[in-house]
């Protein structure tokens, strides 16, 4: 006699077969799902710095112009100073104490000119790697202009001893320009 199994028999076995075969599916899709998250969230990260050294260098190129734009204005005001070269050359403090400051001050022009330079060599201070210049180029029949350079370290490392050429744009150092008539 011939003995029957029952009926479900070669279906446990081709279920627990199966059960094998999909024994590690769970922790392999947890890892992938994991690997995804950290992905987007390495790149949320990365956004975020590229992000932040866009703005830095945004504030940075604000305050150089806001400098460049105090040193013009002060130049104009103060034009007879600036037509007699007062103000030429690279931007440091003055070697001597001004003592020209106050609105009751009564000072002459080259006083007022190293004050001047006093306090934007202060504001170029805040710049890292600060540096400004300001040249006279006579104009024939037109009068002269006033070039202002205003350069700084977009890097945060030792500035240069000059501003970097116009053309330069791989450089870290970074400059702007600025033209007044006198």
């Amino acid at each position: 006699m011939i003995q029957r199994q029952p009926r479900g028999h070669k279906l446990k076995v081709r279920n627990r077969c199966l059960f094998r075969f999909h024994a590690g599916a769970g922790l392999v899709s947890i890892m992938i799902a994991m690997f995804i998250i950290m992905v987007s969230v390495l790149g949320h990260v990365a956004m975020q710095v590229k992000s932040l050294r866009t703005v830095t260098a945004s504030q940075l190129q604000t305050h150089a112009i806001v400098i460049a734009y105090s040193i013009t204005d002060g130049i104009r005001a103060n034009r007879t100073a600036a037509l007699a070269g007062d103000y030429d050359g690279a931007l440091s403090p003055p070697a001597t104490t001004v003592t020209c400051e106050g609105l009751s001050a009564s000072c002459k022009g080259s006083e007022v000119a190293a004050n001047d330079m006093k306090a934007w060599s202060l504001m170029l201070n805040r710049l890292p790697g600060g540096m400004a210049s300001i040249e006279r180029i006579p104009l024939s029949e037109k009068g002269v202009l006033a070039r202002v350079h205003v350069c700084w370290n977009e890097g945060r490392e030792a500035s240069a001893d000059s501003c970097p050429a116009p053309d330069d744009a791989n450089s870290m150092l970074k400059r702007y320009e600025l033209e007044v008539m006198l």
